[in-house]
Protein backbone atom coordinates (compact mmCIF):
# COMPACT_ATOMS: atom_id res chain seq x y z
CA UNK A 1 0.00 0.00 0.00
CA UNK A 2 1.30 3.49 -0.86
CA UNK A 3 2.20 5.24 2.36
CA UNK A 4 4.70 7.93 1.47
CA UNK A 5 4.91 10.74 -1.06
CA UNK A 6 8.31 11.42 -2.65
CA UNK A 7 9.38 14.40 -4.71
CA UNK A 8 11.63 13.93 -7.70
CA UNK A 9 12.83 16.02 -10.61
CA UNK A 10 13.27 14.83 -14.21
CA UNK A 11 14.62 18.15 -15.49
CA UNK A 12 15.63 21.32 -13.69
CA UNK A 13 13.39 23.39 -16.00
CA UNK A 14 10.30 21.17 -15.77
CA UNK A 15 9.48 21.47 -12.07
CA UNK A 16 8.97 18.86 -9.37
CA UNK A 17 7.11 15.57 -9.84
CA UNK A 18 5.37 13.58 -7.11
CA UNK A 19 4.63 9.90 -6.55
CA UNK A 20 3.01 7.89 -3.74
CA UNK A 21 5.19 4.92 -2.81
CA UNK A 22 5.71 2.50 0.05
CA UNK A 23 7.87 3.46 3.03
CA UNK A 24 10.53 0.98 1.95
CA UNK A 25 10.77 2.49 -1.57
CA UNK A 26 10.90 5.99 -0.07
CA UNK A 27 13.83 5.01 2.21
CA UNK A 28 15.75 3.49 -0.71
CA UNK A 29 15.08 6.56 -2.86
CA UNK A 30 16.35 8.86 -0.11
CA UNK A 31 19.49 6.76 0.38
CA UNK A 32 20.24 6.69 -3.35
CA UNK A 33 20.11 10.47 -3.50
CA UNK A 34 22.17 11.15 -0.40
CA UNK A 35 25.43 12.95 -1.19
CA UNK A 36 27.60 10.32 0.43
CA UNK A 37 26.18 7.61 -1.86
CA UNK A 38 26.20 9.51 -5.13
CA UNK A 39 28.58 8.29 -7.84
CA UNK A 40 31.85 10.18 -7.99
CA UNK A 41 33.25 8.87 -11.28
CA UNK A 42 35.60 11.17 -13.18
CA UNK A 43 33.23 11.71 -16.11
CA UNK A 44 30.49 12.90 -13.72
CA UNK A 45 32.89 15.19 -11.87
CA UNK A 46 34.10 16.72 -15.14
CA UNK A 47 30.52 17.32 -16.20
CA UNK A 48 29.72 18.99 -12.89
CA UNK A 49 32.78 21.25 -12.92
CA UNK A 50 32.65 22.31 -16.59
CA UNK A 51 30.25 24.18 -18.83
CA UNK A 52 28.36 20.89 -19.26
CA UNK A 53 27.06 21.30 -15.71
CA UNK A 54 25.30 24.55 -16.61
CA UNK A 55 23.44 23.08 -19.59
CA UNK A 56 20.37 20.87 -19.78
CA UNK A 57 21.23 17.16 -19.89
CA UNK A 58 20.00 15.23 -22.91
CA UNK A 59 17.58 12.42 -22.09
CA UNK A 60 18.34 10.48 -25.29
CA UNK A 61 20.45 10.66 -28.43
CA UNK A 62 17.75 12.35 -30.50
CA UNK A 63 17.48 15.15 -27.95
CA UNK A 64 21.26 15.50 -28.00
CA UNK A 65 21.62 15.84 -31.78
CA UNK A 66 18.21 17.43 -32.49
CA UNK A 67 17.61 17.20 -36.26
CA UNK A 68 21.27 16.65 -37.11
CA UNK A 69 23.65 13.73 -37.18
CA UNK A 70 25.50 11.99 -34.38
CA UNK A 71 29.25 11.59 -33.84
CA UNK A 72 30.95 8.97 -31.70
CA UNK A 73 34.57 9.73 -30.79
CA UNK A 74 36.97 7.09 -29.49
CA UNK A 75 40.43 8.28 -28.40
CA UNK A 76 43.25 6.14 -27.04
CA UNK A 77 46.79 7.01 -25.94
CA UNK A 78 49.57 6.19 -28.43
CA UNK A 79 52.46 3.98 -27.38
CA UNK A 80 51.48 4.00 -23.71
CA UNK A 81 52.53 0.38 -23.15
CA UNK A 82 56.19 1.22 -23.73
CA UNK A 83 56.19 4.66 -22.19
CA UNK A 84 58.37 4.09 -19.11
CA UNK A 85 62.10 3.56 -19.41
CA UNK A 86 62.81 0.02 -20.61
CA UNK A 87 59.22 -1.12 -20.23
CA UNK A 88 59.41 -4.50 -18.48
CA UNK A 89 62.38 -3.36 -16.36
CA UNK A 90 60.48 -0.41 -14.86
CA UNK A 91 59.34 -0.49 -11.24
CA UNK A 92 55.74 -0.49 -10.07
CA UNK A 93 56.27 2.98 -8.65
CA UNK A 94 57.50 4.29 -12.01
CA UNK A 95 54.49 2.80 -13.78
CA UNK A 96 52.08 4.25 -11.20
CA UNK A 97 53.59 7.73 -11.63
CA UNK A 98 53.49 7.35 -15.42
CA UNK A 99 49.83 6.36 -15.58
CA UNK A 100 48.85 9.05 -13.08
CA UNK A 101 50.60 11.69 -15.20
CA UNK A 102 48.75 10.55 -18.32
CA UNK A 103 45.38 10.57 -16.55
CA UNK A 104 45.93 14.11 -15.31
CA UNK A 105 47.05 15.33 -18.75
CA UNK A 106 44.05 13.82 -20.52
CA UNK A 107 41.55 15.16 -17.99
CA UNK A 108 42.98 18.67 -18.13
CA UNK A 109 42.95 18.63 -21.92
CA UNK A 110 39.41 17.24 -21.92
CA UNK A 111 38.12 19.95 -19.60
CA UNK A 112 39.61 22.64 -21.85
CA UNK A 113 38.13 21.00 -24.96
CA UNK A 114 34.71 20.89 -23.31
CA UNK A 115 34.88 24.59 -22.44
CA UNK A 116 35.93 25.45 -26.00
CA UNK A 117 33.24 23.28 -27.59
CA UNK A 118 30.45 24.55 -25.32
CA UNK A 119 31.55 28.19 -25.19
CA UNK A 120 28.50 29.65 -26.97
CA UNK A 121 26.04 26.87 -26.15
CA UNK A 122 22.69 27.27 -24.41
CA UNK A 123 19.94 24.73 -23.82
CA UNK A 124 20.83 21.05 -24.26
CA UNK A 125 24.44 19.89 -23.95
CA UNK A 126 26.18 19.32 -27.30
CA UNK A 127 28.26 16.37 -26.04
CA UNK A 128 28.22 13.61 -23.44
CA UNK A 129 31.22 11.78 -21.97
CA UNK A 130 30.40 8.06 -22.11
CA UNK A 131 33.71 6.75 -20.78
CA UNK A 132 36.93 8.23 -19.42
CA UNK A 133 39.68 5.82 -18.43
CA UNK A 134 43.40 6.28 -17.93
CA UNK A 135 44.18 7.31 -21.49
CA UNK A 136 40.92 6.17 -23.12
CA UNK A 137 38.01 8.41 -23.97
CA UNK A 138 34.59 7.82 -25.50
CA UNK A 139 32.38 10.82 -26.32
CA UNK A 140 29.07 11.15 -28.15
CA UNK A 141 28.18 14.55 -29.58
CA UNK A 142 26.52 16.50 -32.36
CA UNK A 143 28.25 15.83 -35.66
CA UNK A 144 29.25 19.47 -36.25
CA UNK A 145 31.07 19.58 -32.90
CA UNK A 146 33.11 16.39 -33.32
CA UNK A 147 36.15 17.37 -35.39
CA UNK A 148 36.61 20.82 -33.78
CA UNK A 149 36.41 19.03 -30.39
CA UNK A 150 39.20 16.65 -31.44
CA UNK A 151 41.35 19.59 -32.54
CA UNK A 152 40.74 21.44 -29.24
CA UNK A 153 41.51 18.31 -27.20
CA UNK A 154 44.81 17.57 -28.94
CA UNK A 155 45.80 21.23 -29.06
CA UNK A 156 45.48 21.52 -25.28
CA UNK A 157 47.25 18.19 -24.77
CA UNK A 158 50.13 19.52 -26.85
CA UNK A 159 50.21 22.79 -24.90
CA UNK A 160 50.38 20.97 -21.57
CA UNK A 161 53.55 19.09 -22.56
CA UNK A 162 56.58 21.33 -23.09
CA UNK A 163 59.14 20.12 -25.58
CA UNK A 164 62.50 18.65 -24.58
CA UNK A 165 61.52 17.66 -21.04
CA UNK A 166 62.60 14.07 -21.58
CA UNK A 167 59.21 12.77 -20.43
CA UNK A 168 57.00 10.49 -22.48
CA UNK A 169 54.78 12.64 -24.71
CA UNK A 170 51.13 11.63 -24.51
CA UNK A 171 49.46 11.74 -27.91
CA UNK A 172 46.16 10.25 -29.05
CA UNK A 173 44.95 7.96 -31.78
CA UNK A 174 41.41 9.15 -32.48
CA UNK A 175 38.55 7.56 -34.43
CA UNK A 176 35.40 9.52 -35.26
CA UNK A 177 32.32 8.06 -36.90
CA UNK A 178 29.48 10.38 -37.99
CA UNK A 179 26.11 8.91 -38.89
CA UNK A 180 22.35 9.08 -38.53
CA UNK A 181 21.38 8.64 -34.85
CA UNK A 182 19.11 5.76 -35.91
CA UNK A 183 22.17 3.57 -36.53
CA UNK A 184 22.69 1.24 -33.52
CA UNK A 185 25.23 2.70 -31.10
CA UNK A 186 27.09 -0.63 -30.79
CA UNK A 187 27.77 -0.57 -34.53
CA UNK A 188 29.04 3.03 -34.34
CA UNK A 189 31.31 2.02 -31.46
CA UNK A 190 32.77 -0.83 -33.50
CA UNK A 191 33.52 1.50 -36.44
CA UNK A 192 34.98 4.20 -34.16
CA UNK A 193 37.36 1.62 -32.70
CA UNK A 194 38.41 0.53 -36.20
CA UNK A 195 39.10 4.14 -37.15
CA UNK A 196 41.11 4.70 -33.97
CA UNK A 197 43.15 1.59 -34.83
CA UNK A 198 43.76 3.05 -38.30
CA UNK A 199 45.02 6.27 -36.71
CA UNK A 200 47.31 4.34 -34.36
CA UNK A 201 48.81 2.42 -37.29
CA UNK A 202 49.80 5.76 -38.80
CA UNK A 203 51.33 6.74 -35.46
CA UNK A 204 53.41 3.56 -35.43
CA UNK A 205 54.63 4.45 -38.92
CA UNK A 206 55.76 7.85 -37.63
CA UNK A 207 57.62 6.13 -34.81
CA UNK A 208 59.36 3.70 -37.18
CA UNK A 209 60.54 6.68 -39.26
CA UNK A 210 61.76 8.33 -36.03
CA UNK A 211 59.46 11.31 -36.54
CA UNK A 212 58.18 13.28 -33.53
CA UNK A 213 55.18 11.82 -31.70
CA UNK A 214 51.90 13.52 -32.55
CA UNK A 215 48.17 12.87 -32.31
CA UNK A 216 46.54 11.25 -35.34
CA UNK A 217 42.88 11.04 -36.38
CA UNK A 218 40.78 9.03 -38.80
CA UNK A 219 37.11 9.70 -39.42
CA UNK A 220 34.23 8.43 -41.55
CA UNK A 221 30.90 10.01 -42.49
CA UNK A 222 27.91 7.85 -43.40
CA UNK A 223 24.61 9.14 -44.81
CA UNK A 224 23.09 5.67 -45.19
CA UNK A 225 21.02 3.76 -42.64
CA UNK A 226 23.90 1.35 -41.98
CA UNK A 227 27.65 1.85 -41.56
CA UNK A 228 29.91 -0.46 -43.56
CA UNK A 229 33.48 -1.43 -42.77
CA UNK A 230 35.46 1.76 -43.50
CA UNK A 231 38.42 -0.20 -44.97
CA UNK A 232 36.13 -1.89 -47.47
CA UNK A 233 34.52 1.43 -48.45
CA UNK A 234 37.91 3.05 -48.99
CA UNK A 235 39.34 0.26 -51.10
CA UNK A 236 36.24 0.40 -53.28
CA UNK A 237 35.67 4.16 -53.56
CA UNK A 238 38.92 6.00 -52.82
CA UNK A 239 41.62 4.14 -54.74
CA UNK A 240 41.17 4.81 -58.45
CA UNK A 241 43.00 4.48 -61.73
CA UNK A 242 45.73 2.17 -62.94
CA UNK A 243 49.23 1.59 -61.63
CA UNK A 244 50.53 4.22 -64.06
CA UNK A 245 47.90 6.76 -63.01
CA UNK A 246 46.88 5.83 -59.47
CA UNK A 247 44.73 8.36 -57.59
CA UNK A 248 43.93 8.30 -53.86
CA UNK A 249 40.96 10.52 -53.06
CA UNK A 250 41.47 10.99 -49.32
CA UNK A 251 44.48 11.70 -47.13
CA UNK A 252 43.09 9.97 -44.04
CA UNK A 253 44.34 9.15 -41.44
CA UNK A 254 45.87 12.56 -40.75
CA UNK A 255 47.82 14.41 -38.10
CA UNK A 256 45.37 16.28 -35.89
CA UNK A 257 47.45 19.45 -35.54
CA UNK A 258 49.20 21.50 -38.15
CA UNK A 259 48.66 24.13 -40.81
CA UNK A 260 47.54 23.55 -44.36
CA UNK A 261 45.31 20.90 -45.88
CA UNK A 262 47.29 17.87 -44.70
CA UNK A 263 46.07 18.09 -41.08
CA UNK A 264 42.65 18.00 -39.46
CA UNK A 265 43.23 21.40 -37.85
CA UNK A 266 44.05 22.94 -41.24
CA UNK A 267 41.06 21.31 -42.91
CA UNK A 268 38.65 22.51 -40.20
CA UNK A 269 39.97 26.08 -40.53
CA UNK A 270 39.76 25.96 -44.34
CA UNK A 271 36.24 24.49 -44.26
CA UNK A 272 35.05 27.64 -42.51
CA UNK A 273 36.01 29.59 -45.66
CA UNK A 274 33.73 27.42 -47.81
CA UNK A 275 30.53 27.93 -45.81
CA UNK A 276 29.10 30.40 -48.34
CA UNK A 277 30.54 28.79 -51.49
CA UNK A 278 28.17 27.26 -54.08
CA UNK A 279 27.50 23.84 -52.60
CA UNK A 280 26.20 22.18 -55.76
CA UNK A 281 29.38 23.06 -57.66
CA UNK A 282 31.64 21.73 -54.92
CA UNK A 283 29.66 18.49 -54.62
CA UNK A 284 29.77 18.03 -58.39
CA UNK A 285 33.54 18.54 -58.32
CA UNK A 286 33.93 15.81 -55.68
CA UNK A 287 31.73 13.48 -57.75
CA UNK A 288 34.18 13.79 -60.66
CA UNK A 289 37.25 12.77 -58.62
CA UNK A 290 36.78 8.97 -59.03
CA UNK A 291 35.74 9.30 -62.68
CA UNK A 292 39.10 10.37 -64.01
CA UNK A 293 41.94 12.81 -63.61
CA UNK A 294 40.97 14.93 -66.60
CA UNK A 295 37.24 15.00 -65.81
CA UNK A 296 38.07 16.30 -62.32
CA UNK A 297 40.41 18.93 -63.73
CA UNK A 298 37.75 19.99 -66.27
CA UNK A 299 35.14 20.31 -63.51
CA UNK A 300 37.58 22.43 -61.50
CA UNK A 301 38.28 24.67 -64.53
CA UNK A 302 34.54 25.19 -65.10
CA UNK A 303 33.80 26.33 -61.55
CA UNK A 304 32.29 29.77 -61.17
CA UNK A 305 34.58 32.59 -60.08
CA UNK A 306 32.81 32.59 -56.72
CA UNK A 307 33.57 28.90 -56.14
CA UNK A 308 37.17 29.26 -57.33
CA UNK A 309 37.72 32.25 -55.04
CA UNK A 310 36.36 30.32 -52.04
CA UNK A 311 38.62 27.36 -52.78
CA UNK A 312 41.63 29.62 -53.21
CA UNK A 313 40.88 31.26 -49.85
CA UNK A 314 40.75 27.74 -48.39
CA UNK A 315 44.18 26.94 -49.87
CA UNK A 316 43.11 24.93 -52.94
CA UNK A 317 44.56 26.09 -56.26
CA UNK A 318 44.40 22.81 -58.18
CA UNK A 319 42.71 19.43 -57.94
CA UNK A 320 45.79 17.26 -57.42
CA UNK A 321 48.70 17.93 -55.10
CA UNK A 322 51.88 18.31 -57.11
CA UNK A 323 54.70 15.81 -56.76
CA UNK A 324 52.61 13.07 -55.15
CA UNK A 325 52.75 9.53 -56.46
CA UNK A 326 50.09 8.23 -56.39
CA UNK A 327 48.18 11.48 -56.93
CA UNK A 328 46.31 12.78 -53.89
CA UNK A 329 43.80 15.55 -53.34
CA UNK A 330 42.46 17.36 -50.25
CA UNK A 331 39.13 18.13 -51.92
CA UNK A 332 37.11 15.13 -50.73
CA UNK A 333 38.20 15.57 -47.10
CA UNK A 334 37.73 19.35 -47.17
CA UNK A 335 34.29 19.42 -48.76
CA UNK A 336 33.07 16.51 -46.62
CA UNK A 337 33.99 18.46 -43.48
CA UNK A 338 32.19 21.52 -44.87
CA UNK A 339 29.01 19.47 -45.30
CA UNK A 340 28.95 17.82 -41.86
CA UNK A 341 27.05 20.66 -40.15
CA UNK A 342 24.30 20.39 -42.77
CA UNK A 343 23.69 16.65 -42.39
CA UNK A 344 20.12 15.91 -41.40
CA UNK A 345 18.81 19.41 -41.98
CA UNK A 346 16.59 18.20 -44.79
CA UNK A 347 14.72 16.00 -42.31
CA UNK A 348 13.75 18.85 -39.99
CA UNK A 349 10.66 19.94 -41.91
CA UNK A 350 9.48 16.36 -42.28
CA UNK A 351 9.92 15.77 -38.56
CA UNK A 352 7.79 18.78 -37.65
CA UNK A 353 5.13 17.70 -40.11
CA UNK A 354 4.96 14.37 -38.27
CA UNK A 355 4.63 16.17 -34.93
CA UNK A 356 8.13 15.40 -33.68
CA UNK A 357 9.33 18.10 -31.31
CA UNK A 358 12.87 19.26 -32.04
CA UNK A 359 14.91 18.96 -28.84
Amino acid sequence: MAAKEITYKIDKDKGDKYANVSLDVARRYKAANADEYKAKDIASLLRATSKLGTLQQAQNLHELVRSGYLALIHADGNGVGSGVGNGADSTDEQWAHFFHRNRVLLRRALQKAIETTCEDETGVVPLVILMLGGDDLLVVCRAAKALPFVVALCEELERLQPENTGDFKLTLGVGVVIANPKVPIHRLHDVAERLASSAKRRFRGLKERKEPARSVVDWAVYTTTWVDDPEEVRRRDWICGTAQDRRVLSQRPLDVLGEGLNSLQGLVCSAEKLKDAPRSQLRYLVEQLPRGRHLAELAFAELSQEAKKALQDAGVNSVWQSGDSPSTTPLLDLIEITEIARLGRGNKTAQHEQGVVDG
